[in-house]
């Protein structure tokens, strides 16, 4: 899946990383970056938030570069069928997490 590719699914949401995130000071003390659990967190968190919708399972996650304070990001997703596929990417639209989320139920997302 290519940069563009993601960029063409629908955008779930948008959120900028406080620079007085409470998890960065402990995540790598000289180097802060946002856990990958956290982004899954929020990806699953806004799957679910669909009328109908239950993300159940991580199926796979990848996560090519980090996430660090004041980055926007951007999550988009896209519907095939009980899955959800998902890329979190900075405003330039630089992949920070990507994978699929199992479990979906009918709801909102577009397929």
């Amino acid at each position: 899946m290519t940069t563009q590719e993601y960029l063409q699914w629908p955008l779930l949401a948008t959120w900028r990383v406080p620079d007085e995130h409470p998890v960065l000071p402990g995540h790598f003390p000289a180097y802060p970056v946002l856990p990958g659990a956290f982004l899954l967190d929020w990806v699953i968190g806004l799957v679910s938030s669909y009328p109908g919708d239950a993300a159940i399972q991580v199926r796979a996650a990848r996560f090519p570069a980090a996430a660090r304070a004041h980055m926007l990001l951007r999550a988009h997703g896209l519907r095939e069928g009980g899955r959800v596929q998902f890329a979190v990417v900075t405003d330039d639209g630089i992949p920070l997490c990507t994978g699929t989320v199992d479990g979906v139920n009918k709801g909102s997302l577009s397929s």
